[in-house]
């Protein structure tokens, strides 16, 4: 593939890719569109001409019942919000949830329950690995310092992405569909409450990575000036 026909490889992938998130329909993910908090820093990205975004995930916080078989299959959300929030999710909020009890050992048939906080993630295809190069420069220097490059001769993604999170177990269900947790309800109230940290510290990081990208596609639009 010669140069020329790689440039038209990235200008339709990324129409394609525009024409997908501009489209109503349903994604993958547990809230079924893109989260509405990470639009702004989009819109930023997708005005470059060598970067299109291919996946993004604002931040958020989860409660995640694992399968019996496996941590990566079989299993359900009982709460995901791409917003901070100070009050019991509601499936942890009833009278039927058991609150203080640590098992002596798993029984039969229990799921454990994972609490998370995941910040800020997103994969941006770029024209070439001179421009995916320079993202990652930029990325880190504004404290997404887990941001790498992947991909092959003819297709480059930046993933960018930063180490602040949370993730531990809280509980199981077991085998009656009941929930168990480990801890105490003021402990599940505490821990919800200290991801509002996480999330100003997120959100300050990606105001301050829209910003510097804002710079960057102002100084790749601005007209070039004519040698006379």
């Amino acid at each position: 593939m010669n140069y020329n026909s790689e440039l038209e490889t990235f200008d339709i992938q990324k129409e394609e890719i525009l024409k997908g998130l501009a489209s109503s329909l349903p994604d993958a993910s547990p809230k079924g569109n893109p989260d509405s908090p990470i639009f702004p820093l989009l819109d930023v990205i997708n005005s470059h001409p060598d970067w299109v975004t291919s996946s993004s995930c604002s931040g958020r916080i989860s409660i995640y019942v694992q399968g019996l078989t496996s941590r990566k299959g079989g299993g359900y959300w009982l709460f995901v919000s791409h917003e901070p929030c100070t009050d019991l999710p509601a499936p942890l909020n009833t009278e039927s949830v058991e609150y203080g009890k640590l098992p002596e050992s798993p029984s039969e048939g229990s799921r454990e329950i994972q609490f998370s906080f995941e910040p800020m993630i997103l994969h941006v295809q770029t024209r070439s690995l001179e421009t995916a190069q320079h993202l990652q420069r930029v990325a880190m220097s504004c404290g997404f310092r887990e941001t790498g490059i992947q991909g092959s001769t003819n297709k480059y993604i930046v993933a960018i992405r930063t180490s602040l999170k949370i993730d531990v177990p809280i509980g199981v269900v077991d085998a009656s569909e009941r929930i168990q947790l480990f801890v105490t309800k003021e402990y599940m109230t505490w821990l919800i409450k200290r991801t509002l940290e996480y999330f100003a510290e997120n959100q300050r990081r990606m105001d301050r990575i829209k910003d510097q990208l804002e710079t960057q596609v102002a100084k790749r639009l601005k007209p070039r000036r004519k040698l006379k």
